[in-house]
């Protein structure tokens, strides 16, 4: 895998259209890509490796909050619900591992 392939199957299965089945399965191949990347890289100083690492890290965060958010909303279509759901009408938020809901307007102390 390189960052092609990585453009490549976030366009195909995370697109503006998506549903739980390309998901899980971009899910499954971004989790591999890391893992794989992590055993191979014991000293990463080369810029497009690091480069690489980053767009696997940005991928992770896309499809676990894709996976999470189970609505349609603005330009993104969830084919598997193909409706805004009011309750969805918040951010989703990583702390760590965890991600969660928050709602609008949530301002850092």
């Amino acid at each position: 895998p390189n960052i092609q392939a990585l453009r490549s199957l976030c366009w195909v299965h995370m697109g503006i259209i998506r549903d739980r089945t390309q998901l899980e399965q971009a899910k499954q191949l971004i989790g591999a890509w890391r893992r794989a990347w992590l055993e191979t890289m014991a000293l990463p100083t080369q810029r497009q490796s690091m480069d690489y690492r980053n767009l696997l890290d940005v991928a992770w965060l896309m499809v676990q909050s894709a996976l999470f958010r189970t609505e349609s909303r603005g330009a993104h279509y969830r084919a598997d619900y193909p409706h805004s759901d009011p309750q969805w009408l918040c951010h989703s938020a990583f702390q760590g591992d965890r991600l969660f809901a928050q709602p609008l307007g949530f301002a850092d102390s």
